[in-house]
């Protein structure tokens, strides 16, 4: 996802075409403005990717990069402080950040703020009180997209933060529907803001199906208000995710503390998302498992890549996930073609009971006492070199919903995560079923 950040006032000035300018800036800015700035930069509020305008390079660029990967947007090549790295075109930046949690912090300038404006889902502004002089100007953002969700206070402004609320056009719909997914977990889960998220993001309808909570905006408010009182630490990550057409995916890590002062619980949580025509929220189906700190080979339950690449395959590697369910996982499939779809060079295993390579899983495929069966292939979604499916299995004659995550190469797949959970009874359930 992307995400702009920058300071203005009410006249929608940031900044200053001439160093003179920029110095009388500066000395009418409120104190605090310059940690506000930090924060927003590289402190609290930044991720692990930058980018910002040749133009608008400074010492806070490279403190930044001391903790983030920092782009540098400009297209005459240009000699850079250790640890920038340059781009001359938005594209690269685009293709892997826009549709995808992993999430790219816009600095400024005034044009590659403009230029990623389209992309973007979410953006910090530091609204100082005081007129601060100067003649560059951006306020195409003030054009209705955007919303705010809450403010932070500061002495001589606040900072506004904003959720895209309307698709810039058609082809960025898929972005306010990964945005509107990530913001009902962050905002109404990880910060407490559970009645809010679920009326803002959600559509006319909203069918559940997690174990427990009823259908309906009322219903995830009845689950999770007590939740959030129960569990008043929460450390909440997206760590993979994308959106694929109408529908959303998210693998998200856990870390829960009670109020009681009890060792945190730790979870791994997939998820899925429909929507609706507009990218609210209309349907939710997830799959929850305790997380794994070391699995045989050394891995954790979410470690590993979460970069998407290879855009163009991915209708082919969503068919090879398809043809390695039906022809190998389910019954009447032939464990001994696993090798057509499963690289036999590099497979990187995330289930907290196999090891790596492909004789381990072939291992398990071909055991006398075969505990896990594929019955049916619910949902698929990928993006790039990653593929998700939620799929109706039966382990040990127990039905279950289960998750598997997909990264692959050339083709093959390189690396597996997984997420499977126990199918409750028709008598416990709490909405229509995890299917």
């Amino acid at each position: 996802m992307i995400r702009l950040a920058f300071m203005t006032d009410e006249t929608r000035v940031i900044g200053a075409s001439t160093e003179q300018g920029n110095a009388a800036r500066f000395e009418v800015m409120p104190p605090a403005l310059a940690g506000v700035m930090r924060e927003l930069y590289h402190g609290r509020y930044a991720g692990e990717h930058i980018v910002v305008g040749a133009g608008s390079l400074g010492q806070w660029t490279e403190a930044a990069a001391r903790e983030s990967k920092v782009w540098v947007l400009g297209r005459e090549p240009r000699e850079l402080p250790e640890g920038l790295e340059q781009v001359t075109s938005i594209k690269p930046l685009v293709d892997r950040f826009a549709n995808s949690v992993e999430e790219l912090l816009v600095a400024g300038g005034a044009t590659t703020l403009r230029l990623l404006l389209p992309y973007a889902t979410r953006i910090d502004i530091a609204l100082t009180d005081a007129t601060v002089p100067g003649d560059v100007r951006f306020d195409e953002w003030d054009d209705g997209s955007f919303g705010v969700i809450s403010e932070t206070p500061w002495d001589g402004g606040r900072t506004l933060h904003l959720v895209r609320t309307r698709a810039a056009e058609p082809a960025t719909l898929e972005l306010l529907r990964l945005s509107n997914a990530v913001a009902l977990y962050m905002q109404g889960i990880r910060d407490g803001d559970a009645r809010r998220a679920i009326y803002a993001y959600t559509g006319a309808r909203y069918t559940q199906h997690s174990t427990g909570v009823p259908d309906g905006p009322e219903g995830f408010l009845e689950f999770f208000e007590p939740f959030l009182a129960r569990n008043p630490e929460r450390d909440i990550r997206a760590i993979r995710g994308w959106a694929d057409g109408r529908k959303v995916f998210l693998h998200v890590f856990q870390s829960l503390k009670e109020s009681s002062g009890e060792g945190a619980a730790q979870w791994v949580t997939t998820d899925l998302f429909d929507t609706d025509d507009e990218g609210k929220i209309i349907e939710h189906w997830d799959v929850i498992a305790a997380y794994a700190p070391k699995t045989p080979s050394g891995h954790t339950s979410v470690d590993g890549p979460g970069e998407i690449r290879d855009l163009p395959a991915t209708d082919r590697n969503k068919q090879v996930v398809r043809d390695l369910i039906t022809n190998v996982l389910m019954r009447g499939g032939d464990p001994s073609r696993v090798g057509e779809y499963i690289s036999a060079e590099r497979y990187v295993e995330h289930n907290a009971e196999v090891s790596d390579g492909l004789a381990a899983f072939r291992a398990a495929l071909e055991a006398d006492e075969r505990a896990l069966w594929y019955d049916e292939i619910v949902l698929l979604t990928g993006r790039g070199n990653f593929v998700s499916t939620l799929c109706k299995t039966n382990w040990k004659g127990q039905p279950f919903a289960q998750v598997d995550i997909f990264r692959l190469e050339d083709g093959r797949v390189v690396e597996h995560w997984d997420c499977a959970e126990p199918c409750p009874p028709p008598q416990q359930l709490a909405n229509s079923g995890k299917f």
